[in-house]
Parts: structure tokens; sequence; C-alpha cells
């Protein structure tokens, strides 16, 4: 991506010069020997201007457990558990002015990045009590429930549900960012303070010939998971380039603390109903048909929102701004989309009521 900074085009909007004029005149300064052609983002060419360290190590995590655990009588047991589990030698982009300058195949020079480990002050730790507990009240009815009380914070994720580990930046033309913006400590994305599970089954009595029907019945609670406003700004003009070839022209700002929005709490009441009769003539066989209702209640929380935050890189309706000495104004510097903090797919809700039935024959 360049920006053009050719001959003007369709300056004054009086007269309009035909698309295919406009485009042969851009390409024409373009391929012009000596063109100014500034880049406005850095060219990914792997081997070339990305490269591995030789140091690169895996992953790693530091883990201490504390539990204690005690029998409630001869009917149940109950169980605690701690855990603070602290994240180390996160993947990381590392560009600056050590890593220095590479010159591709075709003469094209390029700020070199270094894929390696991230050090400190990129943090993310996982604190958390978790409580277990188990009952039988009689031979028919078993109840069972855990609680998870948990803190996941840093200034990284650090991961991703759906690609795994993701990179660090902070490192990546460090002079352009300033943690406190672009990367601040808080709860991250998959910090979820509470979450609540109690189930139990009740085994109905039943003449022998006619089968065993246990009912089940599990009730979730989960509250919220963590999220931020975060837009991207363009810091090149408020920043003195000490040799870069392309510095950034977009990089995170988070114009909220970090953690600072919750999705909703997630509620659900989960029905179950097991028939099991044995076949006769085999020694274990069995006949069973079983009925779920996922969700009685169609409980409609959203767990995921959208989190569109607008700024000059998007929008000429928004002033840019100084991110080392400003305090951004929303409206003048920034703001929020349309449907910022709202669903906009049916997939950002808690999957929907749902009954479902099976039968066979286990032998």
């Amino acid at each position: 991506m360049y920006d053009y900074l050719g001959p003007a085009i369709n300056a004054s909007g009086a007269v309009m010069t035909p698309p295919h004029d406009a485009l042969r005149r851009l390409f024409d300064w373009f391929l012009t020997p000596g063109a100014a052609r500034v880049p406005r983002s850095a060219p990914v060419v792997p081997g070339v201007n990305v490269r591995m360290d030789p140091g690169l190590g895996p992953l790693d995590a530091r883990e201490i457990a504390l539990g204690v655990s005690r029998r409630l009588g001869t009917r149940g047991s109950a169980k605690i558990d701690g855990i603070y589990r602290r994240y180390l030698n996160f993947y990381a982009t590392r560009r600056d002015m050590t890593t220095g300058k590479v010159t591709g195949p075709q003469g094209t020079t390029y700020d070199l990045a270094l894929v390696t480990n991230a050090s400190q002050p990129a943090t993310r730790t996982y604190k958390g009590l978790l409580a277990q507990a188990t009952y039988r009240p009689s031979a028919r009815l078993q109840l069972y429930g855990s609680y998870t009380l948990a803190w996941t914070e840093g200034n990284v994720d650090g991961e991703d549900a759906a690609v795994g580990p993701t990179m660090v930046l902070m490192g990546d033309y460090p002079e352009y960012r300033d943690p406190a913006w672009n990367a601040p400590r808080g709860p991250l994305a998959t910090d979820q303070r509470h979450k609540l599970r109690v189930w139990g089954t009740w085994a109905l009595p039943a003449p022998r010939q006619a089968g065993s029907v246990v009912l089940g019945l599990v009730q979730r609670v989960e509250t919220g998971l963590a999220w931020s406003a975060v837009g991207n700004i363009n810091p090149r003009a408020y920043v003195v380039n000490p040799g870069y070839v392309t510095p950034p022209t977009s990089v995170q700002y988070f114009f909220s603390p970090r953690g600072d929005y919750r999705t909703d709490t997630v509620s659900a009441t989960d029905l179950s109903c097991n028939w099991t009769h044995a076949i006769p003539g085999t020694r274990k066989g069995q006949a069973f048909v079983r009925a779920v209702l996922v969700n009685a209640f169609n409980r409609a929380a959203a767990i995921r929102v959208n989190k569109t935050v607008l700024t000059r890189n998007d929008s000429s309706a928004y002033q840019a701004f100084n991110p080392f000495t400003d305090a951004p104004v929303q409206g003048v510097h920034y703001g929020f989309g349309s449907d910022f903090g709202q669903p906009i797919s049916p997939f950002d809700y808690q999957a929907p009521r749902e009954f479902s039935i099976s039968f066979g024959v286990r032998y």
C-alpha cells in the first residue's frame, strides 16, 4: 500500500476524470523511475523481511496449585482448589533500530522483523478458586455442584480461541507505541469472573420389568467476558522517525480501560430423561431412549458484540490527535460504530432452546 503523491486528480470535483484515465495517470506516476513512492505499511515477505529468531523458544506457563478435600460423611465430598498461573515466552514480532534493515531480491529495502519471544512488560496471569461438591441424599437422588471464581489479567491476550497463539506487538516499532494506551493492563478477553454449575439426577421408582427411568437437571450460570473499546490510529506525524523505512500508520489505541465492558451473563436450564431396559436373553444388552431439552427457558444472552471504534484512520469525520500528549474526545477524535456493543448476528447469542431424542441398543 502506498500514498499517492503524484499530480492532483479530480481535485476540484467540477469535471470528473473518467476512471480509466485516472488509473492511467496513477500508474504513470507510480511506474516513473525515481518517483517518490512512500509505502503506507511494510509488506510481509517471509524469509526476507520477516525471519525467525534463532533463540526462539516454546510458549511457557508456570503454575502453582493448592487443594483441600473432605468427605461429607458417607454420602458426599467437597473439594476446593486454588490456582495461580503465569504465562511466559509469548510469541512476538520485534522490529526496532537494533534489528536493522534488509534488501530484497528486487533491491527493495525493508525494516527487518524478527519472530521472537516477548519479555517484560508482556504479562498474563490467571488466578482461580474452584469449589466442587457431591452429595447423595438417597439411593435414587444424586446432587453435584461446582463454582469457579477467577481473574485473567495482563496486557497481552497471547492466544485466540480460533487460531491459537497470537503475536505480541509491543516491540514492533516501539517508538510509535506507548503501553499506557497501546497495551494497558487489565482484565483480558478470556476473563470470566464467575461460573456456576449445579446438577442432579433422580431415578424414578418403577418396577424392574418396566426398566429404569432417570431424570436429570443442569443449571448453568456464567458471567460475561471482558472486552474493550479499541481503535486504530496513525502515530507517524507525532514521532521523529529514528531511521525506519516504513514506520507504522496503524496501531491499536485503547479508548477505554482494558476490560471495561462485559458481555451478558449467560444462564440456562437443561433437562433430560433417560429410559433403559435390559434385553432378555443377553448378558448386558440394553435398549435405551434419551430425551434432552437444552436451554429450556430459551434464554438469549449476547455472548459476542460489535466492537467497532472509528477514528481518523476510518473516516475524515474525525480529527487526528497526538496519542502521546492528547486525551482523545469522543465525537471529535473517535466514535463508536452504529452497532457498537450490540450483537449483530444470530450466532452472537447463546444457543437457543433445542430438543433432541435418541434411541438405540447397547451391548
